[in-house]
C-alpha cells in the first residue's frame, strides 16, 4: 500500500470494524493509540504543549508495542523506525517554521 491507502486504512478501519471487537481488546486499544498518534503527527504545524504531548505519546505507545509483541526469547525486536520516534519531538523543535508561537 501507499501511504495515504495505509493512513485511510487506519483512519477508517475503527470506524467499520469497531463495533465487532472485544471492549478490553489490548490490541485493538493498540491500533487506536496507533491512530491516534499519526493523526497527531500529520498536523501542519505544533505548539509546544502539543511537542509535550507527542513525547508522552510517543513513549505510551513504545511502551505498549514492547509489552504487546515480545518473540520467544523475551527480546524486543524493534524496527530502527520505532527508535526514530523517539527523536521526533526534537525534530519538531529544531524545525521553527512546525511551532506556532
Amino acid at each position: 500500500m501507499k501511504a495515504v491507502q495505509s493512513w485511510a486504512w487506519l483512519k477508517y478501519l475503527p470506524l467499520t470494524t469497531g463495533d465487532t471487537v472485544v471492549e478490553d481488546d489490548e490490541h485493538w486499544f493498540f491500533l487506536l493509540h496507533l491512530s491516534q498518534l499519526v493523526s497527531f503527527l500529520i498536523a501542519p504545524a505544533f505548539t509546544d504543549g502539543m511537542v509535550t504531548y507527542l513525547c508522552d505519546m510517543v513513549t505510551d505507545h513504545l511502551i505498549m508495542f514492547s509489552e504487546l509483541y515480545v518473540d520467544e526469547e523475551n527480546r524486543i525486536r524493534l524496527k530502527p523506525k520505532y527508535h526514530l520516534l523517539v527523536h521526533l519531538p526534537t525534530i519538531i523543535y529544531c524545525r521553527v517554521d512546525l511551532l506556532l508561537v
